[in-house]
């Protein structure tokens, strides 16, 4: 016979996707947003049918954002391929459903650490659980995590991190109990589950971080444990979080902040500050926020410079150390705000990032909702009238909030013309405005938001060359104004997007689409970049250098394509490149340049644009360079025959 908690159990997480579904819903008639333009192209060169020619591989290694290749999320694209780039509707609805996924998984978590630590029976437990997985999934800050498509990346990251902790729990539970097989089976899947999700997005590293939580505040009775739980703590808890602190250690120094404006110890400064603001947002939600437009949060110079900085630093050490010291007290409000901190390591501390980006807290922000709902059933334990008061007033604030936040994303024009009002000084939030109205059809806004965008950076590339592939196809190209671009592309600062805009010009320019921009111009603005001193990274010379080579062989000057794809191949060894390359020369009849091209970068010694940990390395055949050597050969012959027959045939 089901006893009413058992039925509870089983029908909160339905009851729990039901209402976030319907509150959340509107925010999927979004759109595409900057990091899904520079990390989904590739999904237009997929072709599943002719997965065995490569077309799979190009695809995975095609993102560069992680060391991993991140292929569990790019994979899950490839469900909506075919809406690419034309709606981001059916993509959305899938990261929302991923959340309310999330949601399911948080509150079976949350109801086996509330038991462990005997806030009550299984309804009480429940409830808690509930609360905390309601406050999570309905919190307005995460639509920028739900709403931008690309950030699927840290939903499924989320995913597999809370379930690698849910089997570990459990596993320990069951440990406990005497029920060694099934309890080392659940332990078993945590590292799998674990690897699947920094596979997904690199934070899922920090899972032993979080598991060490998990054993010293719910499982450490003060005696010594046996010698397997102490084995197991060491191997595979500790030794990780040892290897991962190391790791970040390393990286204060390190030459990713040659490209930043600010040092590793300077980014140290600023984050406790971040980490502050992050707290706000999630402790007093409201409507609207910056969004993704953080890209002039002020830097911490020194200790003192801005004045919050150094009380930042005392009050995130003053809350850490307030946690540890409440943790026989109340275990698990203070195991959610070390949670909160602890799943901050990777992206708020010594990695060369930028500074602030609101979808970080996905996963942290669970701590807090934990330490929102034990507050609350504490209340309730105290004098029920303020318990209740305090839990209706947190749940219908994060819904009504919520609900009101999900509809700003699904109207993308409204949302960009709110994100300029809030950050008028943001270069990038004109840039999505420019976007958003060109979607539009609103050509005066466009003309408006550029402007605006270069007025803000004057010494940067990429807004003058947004403007002039905007204005290319309707406006002639002054000469003054040529001389000046230049100019700008030899000696200005070069930042991120300026590859898919130089790729957006050369097709232009060779769709003949250009009313004030010729090819020969575009070759020379590509030229005068890569010897700008800002374009000193492997990757992006390699990329242009490409970019120019597809350009000078559209006309025929094969012998300077040649030379640029040589040089993109001595940049930096990518294999899909280079076979792209070898590709577009055959396409045109030039099949001994593509195989020289082939085994000149075959045989050549040279760094790798993939590391160890990229996914490429799980689907590419060493082999197949040497496969599409073969193929050219063979179409080279065909082609050789057929010409051979037509010279042979009768004239009648």
């Amino acid at each position: 016979m089901r006893t009413a908690g058992s039925t509870a159990v089983t029908a909160s997480p339905l009851l729990l996707i039901a209402i976030a579904w319907l509150l959340l819903a509107p925010g999927t008639h979004g759109t595409f947003l900057f990091d899904d333009l520079a990390n989904l192209p590739a999904l237009d060169t997929v072709d599943l049918t002719h997965w065995r020619e490569g077309t799979l591989a190009r695809y995975i290694g095609s993102n560069l954002s992680g060391p991993t290749g991140r292929p569990v999320p790019m994979l899950s694209f490839l469900l909506h391929d075919g809406y690419w780039p034309i709606s981001a509707h059916p993509f959305l609805r899938t990261n929302l459903l991923i959340h309310c996924l999330i949601g399911a998984v948080l509150l079976g978590f949350i109801r086996r650490l509330t038991l462990l630590a005997g806030y009550g029976g299984d309804r009480r437990a429940t409830g808690l659980a509930l609360v905390t997985a309601l406050v999570w999934l309905l919190h307005p800050l995460q639509a920028s995590t739900v709403f931008y498509t690309v950030q699927r990346m840290a939903q499924l990251s989320a995913l597999f991190s809370l379930a690698a902790m849910y089997c570990y729990l459990s596993g320990r539970q069951h440990l406990d109990q005497g029920n060694g097989a099934a309890g080392w089976a659940r332990i078993a899947l945590t590292p799998l589950l674990a690897v699947i999700g920094a596979y997904s997005k690199e934070n899922a590293v920090l899972v032993p971080v979080a598991l060490l939580l998990v054993e010293y505040w719910f499982f450490d009775t003060g005696e010594r444990p046996r010698t397997a739980i102490r084995y197991l703590r060491l191997v595979m808890l500790w030794l990780p979080t040892a290897l991962l602190a190391v790791y970040l250690l390393t990286k204060i120094g390190g030459p990713g902040y040659s490209h930043r404006e600010f040092t590793g110890v300077q980014r140290l400064l600023t984050e406790p500050r971040i980490l502050f603001d992050y707290l706000r947002l999630l402790l007093l939600p409201t409507q609207i926020s910056r969004g993704l437009f953080h890209d002039t949060y002020p830097i911490s110079t020194d200790p003192w410079t801005p004045v919050t900085t150094l009380p930042a630093l005392i009050g995130c050490i003053a809350l850490i150390g307030g946690a540890i010291a409440a943790r026989r007290r109340l275990p698990l409000a203070s195991w959610g705000v070390l949670f909160f901190f602890a799943m901050h390591l990777v992206e708020s501390t010594t990695i060369p990032l930028e500074l602030y980006y609101e979808h970080r807290n996905y996963l942290p922000s669970m701590g807090i909702a934990v330490m929102l709902a034990a507050g609350g059933f504490a209340l309730l334990s105290y004098r029920r009238y303020l318990g209740v008061l305090a839990l209706t007033a947190m749940l219908g604030s994060v819904a009504v909030i919520g609900h009101l936040r999900a509809q700003n994303w699904g109207r993308p024009l409204r949302q960009a013309e709110i994100w300029t009002r809030l950050n008028p000084e943001s270069p990038r939030a004109w840039q999505n405005l420019a976007l958003r109205d060109h979607e539009h059809g609103l050509s005066n806004g466009v003309d408006y938001a550029l402007e605006q965008w270069r007025e803000l950076r004057p010494d940067y590339v990429l807004p003058s060359l947004s403007i002039l592939g905007y204005e290319c196809p309707n406006r002639p190209l002054p000469e003054e104004r040529w001389h000046k671009l230049k100019d700008l592309a030899r000696t200005g600062t070069v930042s991120h997007g300026i590859l898919r805009t130089a790729r957006r010009l050369v097709e232009q320019s060779l769709g003949d689409t250009c009313r004030g921009l010729r090819p020969d111009q575009v070759h020379t603005l590509i030229r005068t970049l890569i010897d700008n001193p800002g374009v000193d990274r492997p990757f992006l010379e390699q990329r242009l250098w490409s970019l120019d080579g597809q350009l000078l062989l559209a006309p025929g000057f094969i012998a300077d394509a040649m030379d640029a794809f040589r040089h993109s191949n001595h940049a930096l060894f990518d294999p899909p490149m280079l076979k792209m390359q070898a590709r577009f020369l055959a396409s045109r009849g030039y099949y001994d340049e593509a195989l020289t091209l082939l085994s000149e970068a075959r045989d050549a010694d040279r760094p790798a644009v993939y590391g160890p940990l990229h996914a490429y390395w799980l689907v590419y055949d060493e082999n197949s360079i040497d496969s599409l050597a073969t193929h050219i050969r063979q179409q080279r012959h065909e082609k050789s025959v057929r010409a051979d027959n037509d010279r042979g045939a009768l004239p009648f």
